[in-house]
C-alpha cells in the first residue's frame, strides 16, 4: 500500500492467504494486516504463484475501500443550517467567483492539498475523481456552477455540497455539467465540489470550473437610487387592499453571463464558447449552421422570475430573424401558456420581433423560457440571434399581508417552507401530531429529460438518442429489438426521492406491455424490497400495468428503480415502452419531532447527517444513530465517520491500472473489475506480473482479494 507521495505504508509486502486448486476460497489479504487507519493512494499487487505454475488467468481485483474523509482521531459530524424559505438577499451583478479567488477565498484545497487561491481562475487538468474544497472569506451567494470542458475528455458528472445540504447535489444532465440552485443559495462559506466521472478516464480532463454568484449581496428589497425626476414604472410600489406594500423590482436583463452559459439548443447544441453571444449586448449574436434552420432555444433561469418582455433585436451586423414563438415554464416545469405565443414580425433593425407585453404571463414566476419556430427573412438558418428578455427576480407581485404563522410559497418553493403551522400554496406542507411540520412535496414526473438520458438497459443498451422516448409524454415510446424480449431497465435518480407511483401507459400507438416487476434501491444502493414487486396486469390502453401504491415503500428515499420481467400481450419484445414514475424529491415525509440527541440518517447519507439543536457543549454531535450503522460514537462522545465500503476497482479506476514489466491492452483493463465474467489473462511470458492500482481519491482500504469465479 502506498500513500499519496508513493511511499510504502507497509514496509514489507503483505502475503495473501493461499487458494488451492479446486478451492472456491479466493486468495485474500487478512483484514487485520491491512492499514485501515491510513489513506491509501496506490495498491501494488505482485502475483507470485498460480495453481498450475502457468501465467495468471482470469484475474479480477476485489478491493473494498472507503473514500469518505476519515479523521484518525474522532471527528464531529458535519452540521447543516436551515435554508430560508425565500431569499433574503440578492446580487446586483452576477460574477464568476472562481476568477477572483485571491479576493474571495480564504482557503482552497484540491484533493486535500492546499492550492493557490487563484488556481481556478485558469483551465486546470484533473483526473477522476477530484475534490475541490473551497472556503469563502465572507458569506456569498452561489447561483449556479458549470464545468466548461476544453478537450475531448469531458467531465460528465460532478456534485456540490453546502451547509444547506444533507446530500450533495449532482448535475442532472451528463451532456451539460451544470448545477443550478433554485432559489439561489445565500450565506455560503464552505463549498465542497467533487468531479466524479469523465467520458475518458484514461486521460486527464482539461476544464474550467465556474462558480456564478456574488460576494457582496444586498437585501432583496434594495433598489438602486433613482433620480427624483425619473419615473420608474418598472419598479413601482403599490399598496394592496390590506394596506401592506406590494413590491416589484426593477427590470433586469435575464440573459447575463451566468444564464447565457446554461442555455441549450436542440436538436444540436452550439459550442459552449459561443453561448455568450446570446446576450443582448453581443455585437455578433449567434449564427446557426446550415443544417439547423429550426433550432429550439432553452433558457433556464437560475432563480424563477416574472418576465416583462421578450424580443430578438436585429442590430447585429447580419441578423435575419423575422419572428419566433415562446413557451414559458413555471416552477413546476409545466407550461404556463398551453400554446406557444407568437411574436410580432420584425419590421427592420429598429423594430425587432417581440412578444406583445399583454400576452406575457407577468403575474407568474417563470423557471425557463423555450423559443421555437424561428422564421427568418431569407429562409436561411437564423443569424445574429441575440435574446433580450426583461425579467424581475423579485418575488412575484402580491399583497404581503400574510396572517400570523403562515408563509406564502410559490410552486416548487413550497419544499423549502419550514416552521410550525406553515401553510403551503400547494397544500403540500402539513403539521404532524407533535406540532412540528412534515414536508411533502408535490408529485413530479421522475423521468424527465435529464433522467431519461441516464437510463441504461441490459443486456444490451439502446441508442442514446432513443432514451428520451422513455418519458411519459413520448408519442412512440421505446421499441426493443427482436433479440431482446426481456430487457432490464435501470432508472437512476439524480437526487434521491420518495416514489409514489410506477406504471407503463399504453397510449402509444403500438404498446404491448402487459406487466412488469420493480426493485427499488436506497441511497446505499441496496434493494429496499427484497423481492421484486409485480405490477397489476394491463387491461387495455385506459388501464396500464402499474404497481399497487400500497406496496411502494413511499416512506423511504429511492436512488434508482430497476424494472425487470416485462411481459407482453403478444410474447414479442416490448414495444411502445414509456415510464410513468411519480416521485417527490423532498426529504421523505415524516414528523420532525426528533428526540433530543438523535438524528435519523439514511444509508450512505450517514456521513452527511446533521441535526439542528443537538450539539454538545464542544459543538460536536452526540449519540447519532445511522440506519446503516456506518456512523459510530467515539469514547469522547464525538462522532467518527466511516462510509459504507465500496468497490475501488470501478470503470474509472480500472482504466488507469498499469502492469509491469509489460502492460496489457487498454481495452482489456475493464476485466480487472470484480464483476467481470472473464477476468484478465496474462501472456505466457509474464508469470509474475505486478499490478499497480492508483486511486483517483485517497481511500482507506478494508479488503483485498482475487475471486476465482471467472471461467
Amino acid at each position: 500500500f502506498l500513500d499519496s507521495d508513493k511511499k510504502p505504508i507497509n514496509q514489507q509486502p503483505i502475503n495473501s492467504s493461499s487458494s488451492l486448486k479446486g478451492d472456491n476460497k479466493p486468495p485474500t489479504v487478512t483484514s487485520s494486516q491491512i492499514p485501515t487507519n491510513k489513506l491509501v493512494s496506490y495498491v501494488v499487487i505482485t502475483i507470485e504463484n498460480t495453481t498450475d505454475n502457468q501465467s495468471p488467468k482470469g484475474v479480477v481485483l476485489d478491493i473494498k475501500a472507503c473514500t469518505e474523509d476519515i479523521d484518525l482521531q474522532t471527528t464531529t459530524i458535519r452540521t447543516t443550517k436551515p435554508k430560508p424559505p425565500t431569499p433574503t438577499k440578492k446580487c446586483l451583478k452576477i460574477i464568476d467567483l472562481s476568477e477572483i479567488g485571491s479576493q474571495i477565498f480564504s482557503s482552497l484545497k484540491i484533493n486535500k492539498k492546499a492550492a493557490n487561491l487563484d488556481y481556478l481562475a485558469h483551465p486546470i487538468n484533473v483526473s477522476m475523481p477530484t475534490t475541490v474544497d473551497i472556503k469563502f472569506n465572507q458569506a456569498v451567494i452561489v447561483q449556479n456552477m458549470t464545468i466548461e470542458n476544453l478537450d475531448a475528455s469531458k467531465v460528465i458528472s460532478f456534485n456540490a455540497l453546502t451547509d444547506y445540504d444533507n446530500v450533495a447535489t449532482t448535475n442532472p444532465d451528463a451532456s451539460h455539467p451544470s448545477i443550478v440552485y433554485t432559489p439561489y443559495y445565500e450565506d455560503i462559506i464552505p463549498l465542497l465540489i467533487k468531479l466524479l466521472k469523465s467520458s475518458d478516464a484514461s486521460h486527464l480532463s482539461t476544464i474550467r470550473l465556474r462558480i456564478f454568484g456574488c460576494g457582496n449581496p444586498v437585501p432583496t428589497d434594495f433598489h438602486a437610487q433613482v433620480e427624483n425626476q425619473t419615473t420608474l414604472s418598472s419598479a413601482s410600489t403599490t399598496v394592496g387592499a390590506s394596506g401592506t406594500t406590494t413590491k416589484q423590482c426593477q427590470e433586469m436583463e435575464a440573459v447575463d453571463d451566468a444564464v447565457s452559459k446554461t442555455i441549450t439548443v436542440t436538436p444540436k447544441d452550439i459550442d459552449q464558447n459561443k453561448k455568450g453571444d446570446f446576450k443582448p449586448d453581443s455585437k455578433t449574436g449567434v449564427n446557426f449552421p446550415e443544417e439547423d434552420k429550426h433550432p429550439t432555444i432553452n433558457i433556464p433561469f437560475g432563480t424563477p422570475a416574472t418576465v416583462r418582455g421578450v424580443s430578438m433585436p436585429r442590430d447585429t451586423t447580419n441578423s435575419n430573424v423575422e419572428s419566433f414563438k415562446v413557451t414559458f415554464y413555471g416552477t413546476n416545469n409545466e407550461p404556463i401558456n398551453k400554446q406557444p405565443l407568437e411574436s410580432t414580425p420584425s419590421g427592420g433593425k429598429n423594430q425587432p420581433a417581440s412578444l406583445n407585453p399583454n400576452n406575457i404571463p407577468s403575474d407568474q414566476l417563470v423557471k425557463r423560457v423555450e423559443i421555437t419556430d424561428i422564421k427568418t427573412t431569407d429562409n436561411q438558418p437564423p443569424r445574429g440571434v441575440v435574446l433580450d428578455i426583461k425579467a424581475c427576480t423579485e418575488a412575484a407581485a402580491g399583497t404581503t399581508g400574510v396572517s400570523a404563522g403562515t408563509t406564502p410559497v410559490h410552486g416548487s418553493e413550497a419544499s423549502h417552507a419550514t416552521g410550525t403551522g406553515v401553510t403551503s400554496a400547494s397544500g403540500s406542507t402539513t403539521v404532524g401530531t407533535s406540532g412540528t411540520t412534515t414536508k411533502q412535496c408535490q408529485e413530479m414526473e421522475a423521468v424527465d429529460d435529464a433522467v431519461s438520458k441516464t437510463i441504461t438497459v441490459t443486456p444490451k443498451d439502446i441508442d442514446q438518442n432513443k432514451k428520451g422516448d422513455f418519458k411519459p409524454d413520448s408519442k412512440t415510446g421505446v421499441n426493443f429489438p427482436e433479440e431482446d424480449k426481456h430487457p432490464t431497465i435501470n432508472v437512476p435518480f439524480g437526487t434521491p426521492a420518495t416514489v409514489r407511483g410506477v406504471s407503463m401507459p399504453r397510449d402509444t400507438t403500438n404498446s404491448n406491455v402487459e406487466s412488469f416487476k420493480v426493485t427499488f434501491y436506497g441511497t446505499n444502493n441496496e434493494p429496499i424490497n427484497k423481492q421484486p414487486l409485480e405490477s397489476t396486469p394491463s387491461g387495455d390502453k385506459k388501464q396500464p400495468a402499474s404497481l399497487n401504491p400500497s406496496q411502494i415503500p413511499s416512506d423511504q428515499l429511492v436512488k434508482r428503480v430497476e424494472i425487470t420481467d416485462i411481459k407482453t400481450t403478444d410474447n414479442q419484445p416490448p414495444r411502445g415502452v414509456v415510464l410513468d414514475i411519480k416521485a417527490c424529491t423532498e426529504a421523505a415525509a415524516r414528523t420532525t419531532g426528533v428526540s433530543a440527541g438523535t438524528t435519523p440518517v439514511h444509508g450512505s447519507e450517514a456521513s452527511h447527517a446533521a441535526g439542528t439543536g443537538i450539539t454538545s457543549a464542544s459543538g460536536s454531535a452526540t449519540g447519532v444513530t445511522s440506519a446503516s450503522g456506518s456512523t459510530t460514537v467515539g469514547a469522547s462522545g464525538t462522532t467518527t465517520k466511516q462510509c459504507q465500503e465500496m468497490e475501488a476497482v470501478d470503470d474509472a479506476v480500472s482504466k488507469t491500472i498499469t502492469v509491469t514489466p509489460k502492460d496489457i491492452d487498454q481495452n482489456k483493463k475493464g476485466d480487472f473489475k470484480p464483476d467481470s465474467k472473464t477476468g484478465v489473462n496474462f501472456p505466457e511470458e509474464d508469470k509474475h506480473p505486478t499490478i499497480n492500482v492508483p486511486f483517483g481519491t485517497p481511500a482507506t482500504v478494508r479488503g483485498v482479494s482475487m475471486p476465482r469465479d471467472t471461467t
